[in-house]
């Protein structure tokens, strides 16, 4: 019997896991080539002692965060969390395959396809940055308790409750008890499910109060993510359109996009594998599917919207696309489905090889980001004028990944970078000096590691940093800021108008 399931689980694994991983790989495995790449918030914690640390994240509310950070960034590096987001994202696929068959009612084939669409589709892409691992591992334990519902109550409730911590999920978790229902309460009236299932119906409550109570932002973060109001989605809804419509006109139709999709053309090897997804979905079908996705997709973008925020594919806003695979994989599989045979094959193979590609120019942007900010490091260590100087103001005329700026813990941490240990100078981008004059940052100016020596001065007295690229090369010209202000009124320089 046992030889019997050993051949039956390798059966498998080799006919719908390893193609996934195959093909997740091709899309998403150029992550673990970025290794000890840093961005974004993750350099206001590399190198951050642990009372730090956990100081930042408890006046979050996300202690858990704060372990995490210190066992992974500071212990293992960053490429741990590349390795653990590439594997976390991998087997939440093979969970909502499963899913899919025995809650979903989704056929084998359909099921195969839609967790393909949702391992390889262009979302998400912020999940390079360590920061956002929390959100990553929290719908890993997501999918596992929801996996878990039928043969172990208890460790799906304790499941779920570690995947609240990103609290997105408290709404999508209606999907799971939905589910459930559909699953158990045809079998019972109303009264009795409710009965026999009040732990599931009560967390997300309980967990909430708690959070609240225990648990609530405060100090730096007071009233984190509590804006809410239902005036906020018809705006967030219309830029949420308008984002897409951006992404599909500039990116979908670059020059970088199609040359990904020839160099992956031939690798993929598509044309023969798609020939599985031989299902066909009728009208009626196709309707009530893509009403599901829908609902599915409501449910992953309503706790975002709502507080006024929209996910999106440029800067790193593509965080609060985490839930999005999920519908967008449920529609792209029901509208390849309503298509005739051939049509159908086709239409899934340029799918997945469009992704691929997009996958990969993101992915690639990212590593040339990185290699731009060692080569920043280099220069600036070797600058005389940013080594005098403490308040350094920096015009960036190079590009980056996904249209990002980058932000002052970014400048500070490529600072620290340069001059180790010294703390003493603060980076600021031009667009922020009229907040800094103001006043705004003085409770941040010396809130991390890198900046914790900094003594504030008059942006007058900076020295301005301009980033140009000539002849493929990076290379800084370096202004006294008064100088280049000279000429203006200080309002003016101020207001941004300076450049």
């Amino acid at each position: 019997m046992n030889k019997e399931k050993s051949i039956r689980l390798m059966a498998i694994w080799g006919e719908d896991l390893i193609p996934m991983f195959v093909l997740y790989t091709l899309a998403h495995g150029f992550i673990l080539a970025l290794g000890n790449a840093v961005y974004w918030d993750d350099w206001s914690l590399l190198g951050a002692n642990r009372i730090d640390i956990l100081n930042e994240f408890s006046q979050l509310g996300a202690y858990h965060a704060a372990w995490i950070h210190i066992a992974l960034l500071n212990n293992l590096g960053p490429w741990s969390y590349k390795i653990a987001t590439f594997f976390c994202v991998y087997f939440s696929g093979v969970l909502f395959y499963w899913i899919l068959q025995r809650d979903m009612f989704f056929d084998k084939k359909m099921a195969l396809l839609i967790a393909i669409l949702y391992l390889t589709v262009p979302l998400n892409i912020a999940r390079v940055a360590a920061i956002n691992f929390p959100y990553t591992l929290s719908v890993f334990c997501f999918m596992f308790a929801w996996w878990r519902m039928v043969n172990s109550k208890w460790i799906s409730l304790v499941f779920f409750s570690l995947a609240f911590t990103t609290q997105s999920l408290l709404v999508f978790y209606a999907l799971p008890i939905a589910s459930q229902y559909l699953r158990e309460g045809y079998k019972c009236n109303l009264l009795k499910y409710i009965r026999d299932n009040i732990q599931y119906l009560a967390l997300p409550f309980v967990w909430f109060t708690l959070k609240f109570i225990y648990s609530r932002p405060y100090g730096d973060y007071a009233g984190y993510n509590e804006a809410y109001a239902f005036s906020h989605i018809v705006s967030s809804v219309g830029l949420q359109i308008s984002d897409f419509a951006s992404f599909v006109r500039e990116d979908l139709v670059s020059s970088k996009t199609l040359g990904g999709a020839a160099i992956f053309f031939l690798p993929i090897l598509l044309l023969h594998y798609v020939k599985k997804f031989n299902f066909e979905l009728s009208f009626r079908r196709g309707l009530l599917l893509l009403t599901l996705g829908l609902a599915v997709f409501i449910l992953g973008c309503f706790p975002y919207w709502i507080l006024g925020i929209t996910p999106t594919f440029w800067e790193w806003t593509s965080r609060h696309q985490l839930l999005m695979p999920f519908a967008s994989s449920i529609i792209l599989a029901t509208l390849a489905g309503i298509l005739y045979g051939p049509i159908r094959e086709l239409t899934i193979f340029l799918m997945l090889t469009l992704f691929v590609s997009i996958n990969f120019s993101n992915y690639y942007d990212f590593y040339r980001d990185w290699a731009k900010q060692k080569e920043l490091i280099r220069l600036m260590s070797g600058s005389e004028l940013i080594k005098k100087s403490t308040l350094i103001i920096f015009v960036d005329r190079t590009p980056n990944a996904i249209r990002r700026n980058y932000r002052s813990y970014e400048w500070n941490g490529l600072l620290n970078r340069a001059f180790p240990y010294s703390g003493t100078r603060y980076g600021l981008p031009i667009g922020l000096v009229a907040a800094y004059e103001n006043g705004v940052y003085d409770k941040s100016l010396n809130r991390y590691y890198t900046t914790r020596s900094f003594v504030k001065i008059s942006a007058r007295n900076a020295l301005m940093v301009e980033i140009l690229e000539r002849d493929g090369l990076l290379v800084l010209e370096e202004t006294p800021f008064g100088i280049r202000a000279n000429g203006f009124e200080w309002e003016r320089v101020c207001q941004y108008r300076l450049i």
